[in-house]
């Protein structure tokens, strides 16, 4: 498992972010890796209830407007007890939500071996900025390595997660009379 001692700064392009950053630190391990020299790590210092932290960087989404994106990565995990994921978020001006996914509806939970995971969105014409990362929500500590972000075929599903898809089509109860 991943000490304080080796959580001295996030790795170089990503930060730490969340609601709740103070209750998690982030790093570089040299020992629990996938590939190559170093995996970063996500673990939890405190329970911050059901908030979570977030490593994660953003990017303009210039070269990649019109297209549809996959971000892919391996993640391990260990003794999580919320839920963990890869998340996505395109933005528009002003920052606007364009499209979204934090894998809530497909949540990595407790123990896990190196898996890989992915998300993909399609990237609008007015997108501004692409964030993305990795996110613990509660307690636990995991591993991500081998990150890509690249353009897929339009075949690819995407993997959004709509707020539109479990709103009612209708408004509800608007005599107040239920």
């Amino acid at each position: 498992m991943a000490t304080a001692e080796n959580a001295v700064a996030s790795p170089s392009g990503w930060s730490l972010a969340g609601d709740a950053p103070e209750a998690y630190v982030v790093g570089v391990d040299s020992k629990v890796k996938r590939s190559g020299k170093s995996a970063a790590f996500l673990r939890s210092v405190k329970d911050p209830g059901e908030k979570f932290g977030t490593l994660m960087q953003s990017i303009s989404a210039s070269d990649l407007r019109g297209k549809r994106v996959r971000l892919q990565a391996w993640v391990k995990t260990d003794d999580v007890k919320g839920w963990a994921g890869l998340w996505m978020r395109v933005d528009g001006r002003h920052g606007t939500t364009l499209a979204f996914d934090n894998m809530s509806n497909r949540p990595i939970k407790e123990t896990t071996d190196w898996t890989q995971y992915q998300v993909v969105l399609d990237v609008d014409n007015a997108a501004e900025s692409i964030s993305f990362g990795t996110l613990l929500v509660r307690t636990g500590s995991l591993w991500i390595d081998d990150i890509e972000l690249a353009p897929v075929p339009a075949t690819v599903p995407i993997t959004e997660l709509s707020l539109a898809r479990s709103l009612p089509t209708q408004p509800v109860n608007p005599g107040f009379e239920d």
